[in-house]
């Protein structure tokens, strides 16, 4: 547990002049009232009733100005890094290690207390703990940075590291059982049952590029609320659901969000890629309008081969099953709007079922031109709070991962 919370906050509030008193006011009174009573919740063991209290201080936090959630952000890291005690105190792993990740990725610094910390050994033997820890030593272990520093020059920062959950995970098994996906992919050779998972999704929902989002953003829950709804989603929820349809049957997989140069135009497109142990490489999955895309002798492409031959001028070839809600598509048509969507790329750093509405701040990783790095307009554009920027194709397209 972050026994020196209430120390590092106050901290924080005397140095944020960026904040309106009233409202740094109002964030400190809430904020040390709360964590009195998660503190005494700790103490007598109640550590349920105590995440119930972090989540309402973090989404306080949430509610904040932008002004407010950047003065803030340590003091957030806190309150995230409490929240990964408690949900190891009650045997919860995924939830603490998905908010001690967050943690993390705000900032969280304290090695010291996070390699000792005996509210997290339920954790200690995990792989992905330590793969934090590592990360946290990379800031936190003075020592360690001192001895690695040298001479003053510019230094490659920590990456992170694409994560995807295993197919034994509960939440995938169901899905997997619920709607019958080793049937619906069939008993043929891998591509086969790449592709038929792929046409599941293209027809278990209609697209509506227009949607709101529902709530909750899972497969499962967003192919109940169209069906009692009568509605669609949009791409991004498509691809969600064929994401952890692909995982649940073992497949490695990710969403990639494909966006324009543009920063003012909103239209991007979400598809899938998913990693064939038969080709070893990602190939292109777009569950959307029923469509992959193949270069001109039909070997199977993936995100960047396509838009490098676009690039070129070499030629590519769309699936003769390419359509919309059944409609009739015409491939030049898709292939100019991708074009558009080709200029750079963004991918949550975790895929894992219910990503797109897990509680907290998200990590996305994304790719950019190397002449093309206006990132404060990119945030901005994408409603997030915060994210990896990179320029190297490399790891951004790398099959490796936890």
């Amino acid at each position: 547990m972050r026994i020196g919370i209430l120390l590092v906050f106050t901290v924080l509030l005397t140095s944020n002049s960026c904040l309106p008193q009233s409202r740094s006011d109002s964030f400190a009174s809430f904020f040390l009232q709360q964590d009195s009573i998660r503190h005494s919740l700790w103490q007598t063991k109640q550590f349920h009733m105590a995440i119930g209290v972090l989540m309402g201080m973090h989404d306080y936090y949430e509610r904040l100005d932008s002004a407010g959630r950047v003065a803030n952000k340590s003091a957030d890291a806190s309150i995230l890094y409490n929240l990964a005690c408690g949900f190891a105190l009650i045997d919860s792993a995924d939830q603490a290690l998905h908010y001690l990740r967050t943690s993390v990725d705000e900032g969280w610094n304290d090695y010291y207390n996070l390699k000792r910390d005996s509210d997290m050994v339920s954790l200690w033997g995990m792989k992905q703990f330590q793969d934090l820890l590592s990360v946290v030593r990379e800031r936190g272990d003075y020592f360690v940075t001192l001895r690695k520093a040298g001479e003053y020059h510019r230094t490659v920062p920590t990456r992170p590291s694409f994560m995807y959950q295993h197919v034994n995970d509960t939440n995938l098994v169901l899905l997997r059982t619920l709607y019958h996906l080793d049937s619906v992919a069939g008993t043929g050779n891998e591509l086969s049952r790449i592709i038929r998972l792929m046409r599941w999704a293209h027809s278990v929902v209609r697209h509506d590029g227009q949607s709101q989002n529902p709530a909750s953003c899972n497969a499962i829950d967003l192919i109940d609320v169209c069906r009692k709804e009568h509605r669609g989603v949009n791409c991004r929820m498509m691809a969600t659901i064929l994401n952890e349809a692909y995982l649940s049957m073992g497949f490695r997989s990710r969403h990639i969000t494909c966006l324009p140069r543009d920063t003012t135009d909103t239209d991007c497109h979400v598809i899938n890629i998913v990693y064939s142990n038969t080709l070893h490489k990602w190939i292109w999955m777009d569950p959307t309008f029923d469509a992959y895309i193949t270069d001109k002798n039909g070997n199977f492409l993936n995100i960047s081969e396509v838009r490098k031959k676009i690039i070129s001028g070499d030629s590519v070839a769309v699936s003769d099953s390419i359509n919309w809600n059944g409609q009739p598509y015409h491939k030049e048509d898709y292939l100019h709007y991708m074009a558009k969507n080709l200029f750079w790329f963004s991918a949550p750093v975790s895929s894992e079922f219910g990503y797109e509405s897990t509680p907290g701040v998200k990590t996305y990783i994304n790719l950019l031109p190397s002449s093309y790095n206006p990132h404060r307009k990119l945030m901005e554009a994408m409603n997030k709070p915060g994210g990896y920027f990179t320029n190297d194709a490399d790891y951004f397209w790398s099959t490796t991962g936890n």
